[in-house]
Formats: C-alpha cells, sequence, structure tokens
C-alpha cells in the first residue's frame, strides 16, 4: 500500500531524473527515499532504464539546411 508521499515520489520521478526538480522537490524526494525502500528501489530502476536507453540512441546532427527550413518555418509562423 502506498502513501500519499509514495504518490508524490512516483509523480516526482522523472523530473528528479532529468535534474528539472526545484530545490523544495528534490529535498521532499530525497527525505522521502532516504525513509521508503520501495520508493528508492523504483528510482534505482527507472534511472537505470533511462541511462541504458541513452547508450542504445545515437545521437546524429542534423543537416545545416534541415536546421534553416525548420527556422524559417517557425519564423513564417503567425503569432
Amino acid at each position: 500500500m502506498e502513501c500519499k508521499d509514495c504518490v508524490r515520489v512516483h509523480d516526482l520521478l522523472h523530473v528528479i531524473i532529468d535534474d528539472e526538480a526545484t530545490e523544495e522537490e528534490e529535498k521532499f524526494f530525497k527525505k522521502h527515499v532516504d525513509k521508503c525502500k520501495p520508493c528508492l528501489e523504483k528510482h534505482k530502476v527507472e534511472k537505470s532504464l533511462l541511462e541504458k536507453i541513452k547508450t542504445k540512441i545515437d545521437q546524429k546532427c542534423c543537416p545545416e539546411s534541415v536546421l534553416e527550413s525548420i527556422k524559417n518555418k517557425i519564423k513564417e509562423m503567425p503569432s
């Protein structure tokens, strides 16, 4: 059974992993996982999975002509 803090931690997992959490969210998360082993394990699994996915993705540069085309289309969009 999960408590309301576990639910909040699960909602914050990706924000924490992506380093997009506020200082308050980070403090809450750390305090909770320090005392909740299931949430700590879930965090470890999620982080490990994301790291493995990142290593499998080839990051390739986009040709300059494509970048320019995208930029021009954005500029042409109505406000």
